[in-house]
C-alpha cells in the first residue's frame, strides 16, 4: 500500500487542528463534509488535485444518475398511482436533485478552502531542515524603520483627469 507523502501528513494535521475530519486513505487523504459528500486530495508532482465525492459516486456521476433516477421514479409512479400522490413524488425527485446542488456547491466551497489553506500553510519542515535559519525566503521579517521627522513623501498624481464640477460621479 502506497504511504502518504510527508506534506500531506502535515497538511492533514493542519486540517485536524481547524476542524476538517480528515482520514488517511494510503496516498491521499479525504476530508469528510456533511450530506455524505467528501472531497478526496491528492499530491502528484508538487500539485494537490481535489476530486470530489457524493458518497460512493464521483461528483459528475452522481449529478447525472440523481437526476435520471428521479425521472425514472416520478414516470413510473405517475404511470401506476394517482395524482396525489404523483406530485409527492415529483416533490421527492425535486428534492433529491436540490440535494445534489447543495452538495456541489459544498464541495466547491471546500475545494477553494483548501486550496486557499494549501497556500497559504508554512512550508513544509523537510524544506526548512535544508534552510539556513536566516534565509531571505524562511527567516524573520523585519518591519521597515520609521521616517525620520520632516521626510516629504510625494505621491504621483492621478491618470484621469478629475470630473467636472457640473458633473456628479457615477459611483464607478
Amino acid at each position: 500500500m502506497p504511504e502518504l507523502h510527508p506534506a500531506l501528513a502535515e497538511f492533514q494535521t493542519a486540517l485536524e487542528r481547524s476542524g476538517f475530519v480528515v482520514v488517511c486513505h494510503g496516498d491521499y487523504i479525504c476530508v469528510r463534509l456533511p450530506l455524505a459528500a467528501s472531497v478526496r486530495v491528492h499530491l502528484k508532482g508538487g500539485q494537490l488535485h481535489f476530486e470530489p465525492r457524493f458518497a460512493m459516486l464521483s461528483r459528475g456521476s452522481s449529478l447525472v444518475a440523481t437526476p435520471a433516477l428521479a425521472l425514472l421514479a416520478v414516470g413510473g409512479v405517475a404511470a401506476v398511482a394517482s395524482v396525489p400522490v404523483t406530485i409527492v413524488a415529483a416533490f421527492a425527485g425535486v428534492l433529491a436533485v436540490i440535494h445534489d446542488v447543495a452538495r456541489l456547491v459544498m464541495t466547491e466551497g471546500a475545494t477553494t478552502r483548501l486550496q486557499l489553506l494549501w497556500t497559504t500553510r508554512p512550508p513544509p519542515r523537510e524544506a526548512l531542515e535544508g534552510m539556513d535559519a536566516t534565509s531571505p525566503r524562511f527567516g524573520a521579517r523585519t518591519a521597515p524603520a520609521a521616517l525620520p521627522e520632516g521626510t516629504r513623501i510625494t505621491v504621483p498624481e492621478r491618470a484621469s483627469s478629475p470630473l467636472p464640477a457640473d458633473r456628479p460621479p457615477t459611483g464607478r
